[in-house]
């Protein structure tokens, strides 16, 4: 299966490949309905026209005239030292193509798919409207994928090392706190650890860097549509209806308390026999389902994002699998709204150009998105090790004093018999 694996992935980049050269480059785009612009690899030229502006001594925080939209430079400060090594636009395609070749390398070598459905789930994220529009932008988010997926090997073979990668990630990016999932264990060690020391960090890190960081939050663009989040629906309703109420705005929060404590209760509640699947397979799920409800619950984030969904997807395949319960049908719906969600573009351009039919679509995509962030908050949850549910268990029982017992977490609705994960 792995070999089959690479292979498929070799043909679907053969294919795309033969497209582009028989059909066009923008042709072959717009089959997924990705918006093309002129200058290739728009996102990554941020970077190498952020360099090229700071060289020729304007501050690329107030004004980027070498960038091809004139976007401001949003990123960490720490990027200054890969900026002054003397990069410009001409550094912009090579560096796309390597982003671009790393990327499809650490995909190829991650996954230990155990059979077809796996294959066939993988290429459908992979070669997905959503990540193709992160192919065609040259996202930076490629490199931060595949840091991720090192640092997940890595912990394979060295945790001291996997942390480094992490905190290398954390300094460049901030988002990939998120993917600490990963140093969770079937049995009890130490390795929560590095976890709690990369939240340390990157806490440190903010107070350190607390006036950058307004300004990175309060400059990076937000979209009313290509975008996933819990205020993406009201980015939309004020964008493109004009509504604003202070009212309105307080809604989505609201939803998004009720629904990550809904998913969170019945994830301990309904805990069921979720199958004993590869621990890398499993670390990697507790890294892409982090990911992308820490990026929702930012508020809003690009659709090219789900890149890291690939993460949850060898596990995926293997659970919705197995028969009966309800934790399987969570995540059966999981993975349906998942494709949903990446096919967007294409559903939307199948559905029609209409006014109607773009607002009926955006509404599927949104529901979906919402859905996604409560299935991978369940299944995060249903999937976590007995040990540490034990753990959270005691820590509450002390907390609430030795004489009561917490209903979420009673023996009654965990018995110890029950064959979970770990």
């Amino acid at each position: 299966m792995k070999r089959a694996w690479v292979a498929t992935l070799i043909v679907g980049l053969a294919i795309i490949g033969l497209c582009m050269y028989f059909y066009g480059y923008e042709n072959t785009w717009r089959l997924w309905n990705i918006p093309v612009f002129k200058s290739p690899f728009l996102d990554i030229q941020l970077i190498t026209g952020t360099a090229e502006s700071l060289e020729k001594g304007f501050d690329p925080t107030i004004y980027n005239p070498y960038d091809p939209g004139h976007r401001i430079f949003n990123y960490p400060r720490i990027w200054y030292i890969f900026l002054n090594l003397g990069i410009g636009r001409r550094a912009a395609i090579p560096l796309a193509i390597a982003s671009l070749v790393l990327f499809f390398i650490t995909l190829a070598v991650f996954p230990k798919p155990r059979d077809k459905l796996s294959i066939v789930l993988l290429t459908l994220v992979t070669f997905s409207a959503a990540l193709m529009l992160s192919y065609e932008r040259a996202n930076v988010d490629l490199v931060f994928f595949s840091s991720t997926v090192i640092a997940l090997m890595l912990l394979e073979i060295s945790a001291p090392a996997s942390f480094l990668v992490m905190i290398l990630s954390i300094l460049f990016k901030i988002f990939p706190v998120f993917a600490i999932g990963m140093y969770l264990d079937k049995k009890k060690s130490k390795l929560p650890l590095y976890a709690l020391g990369a939240i340390a960090f990157t806490a440190l890190y903010f107070a350190l860097t607390w006036q950058n960081m307004k300004h990175v939050f309060s400059t990076t663009q937000k979209g009313k549509d290509l975008s996933y989040g819990l205020n993406v629906a009201l980015d939309y309703l004020e964008a493109t209806m004009g509504i604003t109420s202070p009212i309105l705005s307080i809604i989505p929060y609201a939803l998004a308390f009720v629904l990550l404590i809904l998913a969170i209760y019945f994830g301990f509640k309904q805990r069921s026999q979720l199958v004993d699947i590869d621990l890398r397979h499993l670390r990697a799920f507790w890294a892409g389902a982090g990911i992308y409800v820490g990026t929702f619950l930012l508020g809003n984030s690009w659709d090219y994002r789900f890149m890291f969904t690939l993460l949850t997807v060898p596990a995926l395949a293997e659970w919705i699998q197995q028969k009966g319960g309800g934790t399987i049908k969570i995540a059966r719906m999981t993975v349906t709204v998942l494709l949903i969600s990446c096919w967007y573009l294409v559903l939307q351009k199948w559905l029609g150009t209409t006014n109607s039919a773009y607002n009926v679509m955006f509404a599927i995509d949104e529901i979906a998105n919402w859905m996604l962030c409560f299935g991978l908050t369940f299944l995060f949850i249903a999937s976590l090790p007995q040990w540490l549910i034990d753990e959270i268990r005691n820590i509450l029982i002390r907390t609430h004093g030795n004489d009561q017992e917490t209903p979420l977490l009673h023996d009654d609705n965990l018995p110890r018999e029950i064959r979970v994960v770990g």
